[in-house]
């Protein structure tokens, strides 16, 4: 998926106002994500009324693309990869983990553990 966006002004004068003036470009976003996975459970043990779901993820994307007058913050150019595993004892019921690689042009991105719990009622 991939998505891009513009904005033609800053967050704080979005509020109706008399005196806001000609309409400018305040700045662009982009990015996008690629994921896939694969119940591995169906070939090991066909029958099984359990998943096991490894996955992996690759994002990227850019809150600051193109801010005018060159004041884009390099901490907003982000990369992430998540590399997880899925076990679904229930088909409503999920209990996940993964690792995930934070990437950013500043170098500032910090790498996580994630663990969840999901639920489909």
């Amino acid at each position: 998926m991939y998505a891009q966006g513009r904005s033609t002004r800053p967050p704080s004068s979005r509020r109706p106002s008399a005196s806001r003036g000609p309409r400018r470009r305040w700045g662009e976003l982009l990015g996008g994500f690629l994921e896939a996975g694969y119940d591995v459970l169906t070939r090991l043990r066909p029958g099984s009324r359990w998943s096991l779901l490894p996955y992996g993820r690759y994002e990227a994307y850019d809150t600051q693309d193109d801010v005018p007058g060159g004041a884009e913050d390099p901490a907003h150019d982000r990369r992430l990869v998540t590399a997880g595993l899925a076990v679904k004892p229930h088909p409503n019921l999920a209990l996940k983990v993964d690792r995930q690689w934070r990437h950013d042009e500043a170098e500032s991105g910090r790498s996580q553990w994630n663990a969840a719990v999901g639920y489909l009622f």
